[in-house]
């Protein structure tokens, strides 16, 4: 029987996949945050309103 081919296997590595793209999709968010509160505090020392 081939391991690699075991649903128990299969599953792991969903799993990996899983989290390596929860954790790139909450780099990203975390990011565009960053972006977003930079600019409102850009704007704010400007003087604009948001």
């Amino acid at each position: 029987m081939n391991p690699l081919s075991s649903p128990d296997a299969t599953r792991a590595t969903s799993v990996k996949q899983g989290v390596k793209r929860m954790a790139g999709t909450a780099a990203v968010a975390t990011a565009l945050i960053a972006s977003l509160a930079g600019f409102a505090a850009t704007a704010h020392a400007e003087g604009m309103s948001v």
